[in-house]
């Protein structure tokens, strides 16, 4: 009887052991990241083939009437859940790089060669070389608590002041340096890198810290994002297989290093709802969970080129790739 016993006890306490080693989240094998089911989600890929005017895509956002838009090298691209439809080349714009939309539901269209464009009522407005700028190459656009939008191009950091025109930020973090993308944390913050790899802080127009990335060895900055939750920490994105994660202000000395490998060249860390981060490489999709594991997802049919993902009203997530299209993914 009491070996009975003894014997039930043990195999009660091994198939606990086994039911918490196997709930442990692993690399390859989680089916449900943030409440994404991916054994039941569909995904189609979006190009000229089937409705996008254009196999490209280099930023998308969503409006408050639901409408999506889409910046390429083609030029600007809106869904209205039924077609695509491009804007005619009659506006001026051409070729787009990078897309906000502002607390005033306006579109700011940043080209790749004409500037800035505020898109508002039907109508365009330009900020180009007349209004300040002295590269018309605009990657990436925020907007600070004060209302100000403030934007990224190849060569260095501005804003729009009440007048209109455009303000570059002087300081030798930014000026003259290619800048790419802009990210605004939940504190107000805006953190932002540039293509030699130095991310830097951004508080009241005013540069309030900077990192150089190749102090270390896991690559140079390719993109930054801010915790959603804790105060000047931020993820880096590197052009090799890491994601860089610490304190910016604090010159990263609390530095962690996640491996995103098979996947490389990281063009964007996107949190998600739920705590964790869609991560944009150049070699495919992969989700980071806030434990720090990493699911690439190799059976997605956009796997080149990733440049960004949105989640729309829906739920539904929307990836942009500079070489394959658009990809929408139900779950």
């Amino acid at each position: 009887m009491k070996a009975r016993l003894h014997n039930r006890i043990i195999a009660i306490f091994i198939a606990i052991f086994a039911a918490a080693l196997f709930a442990l989240p692993k690399n390859a094998s989680a089916q449900t990241v943030s409440g994404f089911e991916f054994d039941s989600y569909s995904a189609v890929l979006y190009n000229n083939t089937n409705g996008l005017p254009t196999s490209e895509a280099n930023a998308i956002v969503q409006s408050e009437d639901g409408y999506i838009f889409i910046g390429s090298y083609s030029g600007l691209t809106f869904y209205d859940g039924v077609s695509f439809t491009r804007f005619s080349a009659q506006t001026g714009i051409t070729s787009v790089v990078s897309l906000f939309i502002d607390k005033d539901d306006r579109l700011w269209i940043g080209t790749n060669d004409s500037g800035l464009v505020l898109y508002t009522n039907g109508e365009y407005t330009f900020y180009g070389r007349d209004a300040g700028l002295s590269s018309l190459s605009v990657r990436s656009i925020t907007q600070d608590d004060s209302g100000r939008i403030i934007f990224a191009t190849t060569e260095g950091l501005a804003y729009i002041n009440d007048d209109g025109k455009a303000v570059e930020i002087d300081d030798p973090v930014v000026s003259g340096k290619y800048l790419k993308l802009l990210a605004k944390s939940f504190d107000g913050v805006i953190y932002g890198c540039t293509t030699d790899g130095v991310c830097f802080s951004l508080e009241d127009l005013k540069i309030t810290s900077s990192f150089d990335s190749k102090k270390l060895t896991y690559g140079t900055a390719n993109c930054i994002t801010p915790d959603p939750e804790t105060h000047g920490r931020v993820l880096i994105g590197t052009t090799e297989s890491s994601v860089i994660c610490g304190d910016i202000f604090n010159g990263m000395s609390d530095l962690r290093v996640y491996s995103t490998s098979p996947h490389s060249n990281i063009n964007a860390i996107c949190p998600d709802k739920a705590g964790a981060f869609w991560v944009c490489t150049d070699s495919g999709v992969g989700m980071l969970s806030g434990l720090g594991y990493y699911t690439p997802y190799s059976d997605l049919p956009m796997n080149n080129s990733v440049e960004n993902v949105m989640t729309d009203y829906e739920g539904n997530l929307w990836f942009v790739s500079s070489r394959q299209g658009v990809m929408k993914v139900v779950g």
